[in-house]
């Protein structure tokens, strides 16, 4: 807990160090350049030596990772400290690969939803467009009636002969709306 505490700060000399020169920085309880609080914990947790490696993922550093040991080595050999760089790095890219990760079922979820809105709209649109559609033909059908009402108290054939082709012309309309309403293309509609 103690550790978390003195090495968070990016203005810690260490922390800085590793974020400037991008590679590992070692100290050890032997060094001189030791922070007394460092060295302090580093006493009460027998720590002797401290190992601060850079977590490099696509040539950005994304972490800080830290190794300790009890032992003191004031010269870790180049070839450890290159394996531990390596580890370092192979977990900054399952750490970077868990974000994408989450980041991607985030927006498929969001995607997930928007089609779920979109489906219901259209469900929506749909039951609209029917109602309309039974409203037309309904009110069609209304004025062909009173049409063919108005006809029964005409004497005069020519009046009769003008409401038989009023009927007619709103018989046409009601082929048109059926016709329109049946086709998958609205854009297009086959007249003959």
């Amino acid at each position: 807990e103690y550790l978390k505490t003195i090495f968070a700060s990016k203005d810690h000399p260490l922390v800085k160090r590793v974020l400037r020169k991008r590679r590992p920085q070692r100290i050890t309880i032997h060094q001189n350049n030791v922070n007394p609080s460092e060295l302090a914990y580093m006493r009460a947790a027998k720590i002797n030596t401290m190992l601060m490696l850079p977590m490099i993922f696509q040539d950005r550093i994304i972490g800080l990772t830290q190794l300790i040991t009890g032992q003191t080595y004031d010269h870790l050999l180049d070839r450890k400290v290159a394996l531990a760089q390596l580890m370092a790095n192979q977990a900054a890219g399952a750490i970077e690969n868990a974000h994408l990760y989450k980041k991607a079922q985030q927006e498929i979820i969001e995607r997930k939803l928007m089609e779920e809105k979109i489906s219901a709209s259209l469900k929506e649109k749909d039951v609209l467009l029917k109602e309309i559609h039974h409203r037309v033909k309904n009110n069609l059908q209304i004025v062909s009636s009173l049409l063919f009402l108005q006809e029964e108290y005409m004497a005069d054939p020519k009046g009769i002969e003008l409401l038989r082709e009023s009927q007619n012309r709103v018989k046409s309309m009601a082929l048109i709306h059926e016709l329109l309403y049946g086709t998958s293309d609205l854009a297009k509609i086959d007249f003959g």
